[in-house]
């Protein structure tokens, strides 16, 4: 497990009364959460597995999540 992602506060200029969470690997942005709740949940995730926003995102995978009934 590493230490890499880090999650602080964060205002959008064009929506500066809109409380945003940041996601960050040294001074990238990786991505933007809306809850604080969620920002550390993907930090803890991210922290364990550097790629897991990339997992899941092949054509096979994600016609796997579509029920066909």
């Amino acid at each position: 497990m590493t230490n890499d992602f880090k999650y602080a506060s964060y205002t959008n200029s064009s929506h500066p009364d809109i409380k945003l969470w940041k996601i960050t690997c040294g001074k990238q942005i990786t991505t933007i959460c809306r809850t604080e709740d969620y920002a550390i949940e993907l930090v803890e995730k991210l922290n364990e597995d550097k790629y897991f926003l990339l997992r899941g995102q092949t054509q096979t995978d994600r016609a796997k999540s579509f029920v066909f009934s």
